[in-house]
């Protein structure tokens, strides 16, 4: 695969997809993983655990580090701009016709019908990392997923303070253990 080639993968897959950067993660591994055999699933999971643990659009992030895992500092560049150039024209053009956007009924119905797309394939995202997880340490990743569901459903504490908080605990807890010794 080209540096080029690259370039325009990631651009269409920025220019098609709705819904934040989990709605990317299915093409990224149907692409990379089972098409072009480039990479192997759990790294594909592991680029995207790391991209949404870091600040900003998680899918530039996405595009970032799987631009420098296949190409180094220029792929990240190149990943970073086919991230952004498909958003970036699209805001640009809807600036322009924003009040003729605004009370379509065509564009209403597009994005609404859009959503409902959007909750599928995320479900689908969620479900193949929980799945991932569980494998690699089952009790572990069992009770941080319930743990924070439960946060997340029960209480008012912020979604960002829980995903730090398990991350945090994740670090310390994964820093003094080996991987094999955790259940």
């Amino acid at each position: 695969m080209s540096l080029w080639r690259f370039f325009l993968v990631i651009l269409r897959f920025n220019a098609v997809t709705f819904g934040g950067g989990y709605t990317i993660i299915p093409l990224l591994k149907q692409y990379f993983v089972e098409n072009k055999k480039v990479l192997e699933e759990d790294e594909v999971l592991k680029l995207t655990t790391l991209a949404q643990s870091g600040p900003g659009v998680m899918v530039v992030s996405a595009s970032l580090l799987l631009g420098y895992r296949l190409f180094g500092i220029k792929g990240a560049l190149v990943g970073i701009m086919g991230a952004v150039l498909p958003p970036l024209v699209i805001i640009s053009i809807i600036s322009l016709f924003y009040q003729q956007f605004r009370s379509n009924l065509w564009v209403s119905a597009a994005l609404a019908g859009i959503g409902g797309t959007v909750v599928s394939i995320l479900f689908i995202t969620v479900f193949n990392m929980a799945k991932n997880a569980l494998k690699t340490n089952p009790v572990f990743s069992g009770l941080m997923m319930t743990a924070s569901f439960a946060a997340g459903l029960l209480t008012d504490i912020r979604t960002s303070v829980i995903i730090f908080s398990v991350g945090l605990l994740s670090l310390i807890l994964f820093s003094f253990y080996k991987e094999e010794q955790i259940p």
